[in-house]
């Protein structure tokens, strides 16, 4: 998983990701608090690379953090929304 960019961000950012073999992949956006705010993908995917964009308009201004979850592994990194 690549640092989301842009970074700050107002109001979308992009999230890169890549996978050797097909697998179950979860991307979870979650604010300071650790509460779930928004689910980017839950699905099966082939091996490749993948970019997700996620449009935070109607989000306050923060630290936010994007996790993927794939194969037992979890990646997580920090975006920072600057409304």
């Amino acid at each position: 998983m690549s640092q989301a960019y842009p970074n700050p961000f107002n109001p979308s950012t992009h999230i890169r990701f890549s996978l050797n073999k097909a697998e179950h992949v979860q991307v979870i956006v979650y604010n300071a608090a650790g509460q779930s705010v928004a689910r980017l993908m839950d699905a099966q995917r082939n091996p490749g690379k993948y970019e997700l964009s996620w449009n935070a308009a109607n989000f306050s201004s923060g630290e936010y953090f994007v996790t993927v979850i794939a194969n037992g592994r979890v990646q997580t990194r920090m975006a920072l929304l600057v409304n």
